[in-house]
């Protein structure tokens, strides 16, 4: 189920809330770049420590908004798991299928 506009903020809360405190280098956008318009290589070769959506919707929400992290911390992955749940959607927090040298975290 895609990101309501309401869940899309609270999940920039923690975005913000990592930043502040476990991942200083997070790039936080206002506007996420779309992943669902990428090319194969693209998708497979994110850039790390930035927002990214998938499937933008007309109410502002996405269908899923995500972040990648090259080596990522334990503290990150504890951080990442005692904040995910204010957001109302399912949580990802693990190794990237496409490329396993990234993490990622994020909600769909």
């Amino acid at each position: 189920m895609a990101l309501s506009f309401r869940n899309v903020e609270r999940a920039y809360e923690v975005f913000n809330e990592l930043k502040r405190t476990v991942l200083p280098d997070l790039s936080i956008g206002a506007f996420p770049e779309d992943m669902s318009e990428w090319s194969d290589e693209e998708k497979t070769n994110p850039q790390f420590n930035e927002v990214y959506g998938w499937d933008k919707k007309s109410d502002s929400g996405w269908e899923n908004l995500v972040f990648f992290v090259k080596n990522p911390s334990q503290e990150l992955k504890e951080k990442f798991e005692e904040l995910k749940v204010k957001v109302g959607n399912s949580s990802i927090n693990k190794p990237y299928s496409q490329n396993n040298s990234l993490w990622i975290f994020g909600w769909f």
